[in-house]
């Protein structure tokens, strides 16, 4: 375990390495994880406009029990459907159907409405918070990894666009999407993040780009894109680039041949580069063992796990050699080892 701290001679605060938790780990678990993911929606963060103090409070707790802990944290604002009622009123929005989402949470069965995220004006407001919340937080030693989720929609994972569905794809064209807008959003988050954050790692949780037609008719996996953007976020945040996938699993038939390029290009960046597993079960993350051994093989930093750890028939101590594994891809890795960028 790596206690979350800040060397002396170095600006920019650790990326995650080794076992990551959601939420504080549970009793008996604390010495295993260091690191946990913290999700604060944004209507929760900024209730009104330009009130920061409810979601002040929560993070400034959870914070200081992490450093008391010794954990770190990676912080995830957590946009599209969850974005502030005043802020849909002004920009207008988008209703996204995703049949794994009702599956997880039955009363979204309806679809979820998320804010209109390619717009200036939310643009605009994602920039305003995101510079109230470095303000507050950048210097704060237990805060490892702001994820940049201006462009999430359904989920935070802001190159999904759950275009599978045509009744998504017209809804976006409907509101006035189009891949041309989505790109350049995308590209203001960096350089947003940038701006801003200084000593603490900027996140994203990637998949292979999802690409509506210009008619709406139709869409596309576009690698082409995934690697140009991968390419301007080195060049664009250097040091402080964290890159995830939230849909790891061990079997190479299950993903498709583009994730396992992006993971290549991911690895070839030299950002710092961490995993969570697709699904919460384990029906469907399958033999733990299995999945954190193929984790550790693609080079990843960390691994991002649930509660389902508690129930596996893996030992602590397995456990606790899986972490200094992974630590050690860290340290061969950024921001430790190699580091993209000056």
């Amino acid at each position: 375990m790596v206690p979350a701290f800040v060397l002396a001679d170095d600006p920019i605060k650790p990326a995650p390495a080794g076992l990551v938790c959601f939420g504080f780990p549970p009793k008996g678990w604390e010495t295993i994880f260091n690191c946990m993911v913290c999700k604060c929606p944004w209507e929760e963060l900024e209730p009104a406009a330009g009130d920061y103090a409810p979601g002040f409070r929560k993070i400034d707790a959870t914070l200081g029990k992490a450093k008391e802990m010794g954990l770190s944290i990676r912080l995830v604002v957590v946009c599209g459907a969850n974005s502030p009622a005043w802020l849909k009123a002004e920009v207008g929005t988008v209703t996204v159907y995703d049949a794994a989402g009702v599956a997880f949470n039955p009363a979204a069965v309806g679809g979820r409405t998320c804010a209109r995220w390619w717009t200036p004006g939310f643009g605009e407001a994602y920039s305003r918070m995101q510079q109230a919340l470095a303000a507050r937080y950048d210097s704060h030693p237990a805060l490892a990894v702001v994820d940049m989720t201006r462009c999430m929609s359904y989920w935070p994972e802001p190159f999904m666009r759950q275009l599978k569905d045509p009744q998504n794809r017209r809804n976006l064209r409907e509101a006035g999407f189009s891949a041309a807008l989505d790109k350049a959003a995308q590209g203001e988050t960096l350089h947003t993040h940038a701006r801003f954050w200084k000593r603490t790692c900027s996140g994203i949780a990637l998949n292979p780009y999802q690409e509506l037609s210009d008619s709406g008719d139709s869409w596309k996996p576009d690698m082409e894109y995934t690697a140009a953007f991968i390419q301007e976020a080195v060049r664009v945040l250097g040091a402080r680039l964290n890159l995830q996938n939230d849909s790891f699993v061990s079997e190479r038939s299950q993903l498709g041949a583009d994730y396992w390029k992006m993971f290549d290009l991911i690895r070839a960046s030299g950002a710092s580069f961490g995993l969570q597993p697709r699904g919460t079960t384990r029906e469907t993350i399958g033999d733990l063992r299995t999945l954190i051994e193929a984790a550790i093989g693609h080079g990843a930093g960390y691994l991002e796990l649930v509660r389902i750890f508690e129930e596996c028939p893996v030992s602590k101590e397995e456990f606790a050699a899986y972490d200094r594994r992974l630590e050690a891809n860290a340290r061969g890795g950024s921001p430790r080892g190699r580091r993209p960028g000056p």
